[in-house]
């Protein structure tokens, strides 16, 4: 889905390695994904989990986890690092296309 494990990133920090998943998730979020994500009434909890768990070996070289998955979504002031949620950004895409339903009629 995302080329994250072709990109070169021996030497990048964690944060530097988060913030390449969240521009990704952002860039990569075309109508065609938007639509797809908007219109499945349930997504197989198998596949986000599958997309999760690339992120995190992406974020971690492959390795264990060093911070708990639930640590790492918070926020800079919470002790997190901002990591994207992709339920909550799912949630946040129907919320964002209600409103817009909302606001155009």
């Amino acid at each position: 889905m995302f080329k994250l494990l072709n990109y070169n990133c021996s030497s990048t920090t964690v944060h530097g390695k988060i913030t390449v998943i969240r521009l990704r998730l952002k860039l990569s979020l075309n109508p065609k994904i938007a639509h797809l994500l908007l219109t499945l009434t349930k997504q197989s909890e198998y596949s986000l989990k599958t997309l999760e768990n690339a992120f995190f070996k992406f974020v971690w070289n492959s390795k264990n986890d060093r911070i708990a998955r639930n640590k790492t979504i918070l926020d800079h002031d919470s002790g997190g690092f901002r990591m994207s949620h992709l339920p909550t950004l799912i949630k946040a895409l129907k919320l964002k296309w209600i409103r817009n339903l909302h606001c155009n009629s």
